[in-house]
């Protein structure tokens, strides 16, 4: 990962973050108050749940601080990309990665998953989105091709007096219900928007999950015509990077980049 500034001009040398891991990065989430950034990896059936713990959290990208994985309370390398009831709840530690920065060109350096999962690590599948939740003081991330029908789990980390948990939110039965959901948001309310990536097999929709953990439908991509080059529809192409600022919502559509602006009564919602 590199760090580059977004308010400069003319060009500026990126500064690699190699405290946060020589991974396959997509996403990542930050604890307000103790500045610890939260990663997912996306790396099939063998992706962890990190988290750096910075020297200084006023400073959390400085160098310095601890890379870790999530590890399962007394049940080593627990895979939790099988199918489980919403509500399911675990109780989570963290073990230290050694080595953060391996090199890949050298057999004899661990990946950082491999360095996790020999001290008891966790394993999910395709962890992809992830974001931090103010009012359940959670981070919501996306298991992808997670569950017994591999078509996706939502996933919430928490701490509750001193004890950390993973919880599944929830979990796709049926591909139909939601398919491969990636990139996530949480509205003012609490309310989650997931952004699904079906891999162009079908319509892609904007999906919602309400108080009561029940998926609804918020928004499809219905745009005519083919995507360039193929002969795809272009309604089947991924929602990516929703985001709630005031009355908008702020949403792409991947191929070939689009940029929605919905307005509503986001602070009481997305309405089911």
């Amino acid at each position: 990962m590199y760090e580059s500034p977004s308010a400069s001009e003319g060009f500026v040398q990126a500064t690699p973050l190699t405290q946060l891991g020589r991974f396959v990065h997509e996403a990542l989430a930050v604890e307000p108050n103790t500045g610890i950034i939260y990663l997912t990896e996306d790396a099939g059936g063998t992706s962890g749940l990190y988290r750096h713990v910075p020297v200084d959290k006023r400073a959390p990208l400085a160098p310095g601080g601890q890379l870790q994985m999530l590890k399962v309370v007394g049940m080593p390398n627990f895979n939790l990309g099988a199918g489980f009831t919403a509500g399911t709840r675990f109780e989570i530690e963290w073990v230290d990665i050694a080595n953060p920065n391996p090199n890949p060109n050298l057999p004899s350096d661990a990946t950082v998953f491999q360095q996790g999962s020999a001290l008891g690590g966790a394993a999910f599948r395709r962890l992809e989105g992830a974001t931090w939740a103010p009012r359940d003081k959670a981070v919501y991330f996306n298991s992808t091709d997670g569950g017994a029908a591999s078509a996706g789990q939502v996933w919430a980390w928490f701490r509750k007096r001193g004890t950390e948990f993973v919880e599944l939110v929830y979990e796709s039965r049926s591909s139909t219900s939601l398919l491969n959901p990636d990139n996530i948001t949480v509205s003012l309310r609490g309310r989650i928007l997931l952004c699904e990536d079906p891999d162009r097999a079908r319509q892609s929709f904007l999906r919602g999950v309400n108080d009561e953990g029940q998926i609804f439908d918020l928004a499809a991509n219905i745009r005519p015509g083919t995507i360039p080059g193929t002969t795809t529809p272009m309604s089947f192409d991924e929602f990516a990077g929703a985001t709630f600022y005031g009355d908008w919502l702020f949403v792409n559509i991947q191929t070939p980049g689009i940029t929605f602006a919905i307005t509503g009564p986001w602070d009481e919602g997305p309405l089911a």
